[in-house]
């Protein structure tokens, strides 16, 4: 270092120094990497199981992602309600195009498809986990209907245009059944779930009556009349549907901790909707 008239002059070498020094002292290092267990791990897939009587095959076998935010990790009751119902009447499948929106564990869907519905379109929200999840479970468990082009998955957002959905059927086909699973306490997107039925189902005929089967249970017993509010909507226009209560049945409420009659929330309802 050279002094001249009190004045301090960094020589090249010593100021490569410093530079190296500063280096050190101001790099942001790893102060970025969060520690171990910092965040809670991601929960593992669940199992369950869903045995048929006297039908083939005679159980299928579900897996679900262990979290999301859509609830897509959950078995809700108005699907294995309704899945049991295609059992039981198979005549609302058979030979039939049937969609099912919001699918996430798809037993429905996969119901119809063992009920010799004609084409099943299995759709959920366009992530990437919740559609190769219901990809998995269909190869596992139905995995002839895939190869068949009997079964189709499907990321679709409510509302939006459904011509992806429609091209997926015989040239100038629509659908005849149309599925929702505990969808409607979705309370904003009422209008989309109508918006999409209303063009997806097919025209009525003296062969074929389309419909849209509702299940679903007030999980909120105080949104209640808010979950009801879709089919004033569906009787309005431009959707003009005729709405028909057909019955209710009990199951073990889906949330047994949360707040609000147990009575409502052990209760599944079904709805039927025709033009």
């Amino acid at each position: 270092m050279n002094t001249v008239e009190n004045a301090t002059i960094e020589t090249d070498d010593e100021l490569d120094t410093v530079s190296d020094q500063s280096s050190a002292v101001v790099g942001f290092g790893d102060i970025f990497d969060e520690p171990a267990g910092f965040r809670p791990a991601t929960p593992p897939p669940t199992f369950h199981k869903f045995e048929r009587i006297n039908k083939l095959p005679n159980e299928l076998n579900i897996k679900l992602i262990g979290s999301h935010s859509l609830w897509s990790h959950c078995l809700w009751n108005a699907g294995v309600f309704l899945a049991k119902h295609f059992d039981n009447n198979p005549d609302l499948v058979n030979g039939k195009n049937v969609l099912e929106l919001g699918a996430a564990a798809s037993l429905p869907s996969f119901i119809a498809a063992a009920n010799n519905a004609k084409k099943v379109v299995i759709t959920d929200y366009p992530d990437a986990p919740i559609i190769d999840a219901i990809l998995e479970n269909a190869k596992n468990n139905l995995p002839e209907f895939l190869g068949k082009n009997k079964i189709f998955v499907k990321g679709y957002l409510w509302g939006q245009e459904v011509n992806p959905l429609l091209n997926l059927l015989n040239p100038g086909e629509k659908f005849d059944l149309v599925i929702m699973s505990d969808l409607i306490f979705n309370h904003s997107e009422h209008i989309h779930l109508l918006e999409t039925a209303t063009k997806c189902l097919s025209e009525k005929n003296e062969n074929n009556n389309p419909e849209v089967l509702v299940a679903f249970s007030s999980h909120r017993p105080w949104l209640a009349e808010k979950d009801l509010n879709f089919f004033n909507l569906a009787q309005k226009e431009p959707f003009n549907f005729h709405v028909e209560h057909l019955f209710d049945t009990k199951m073990n409420a889906m949330f047994p901790e949360d707040p609000g009659d147990l009575e409502i929330r052990e209760t599944v309802k079904l709805y039927r909707m025709t033009r």
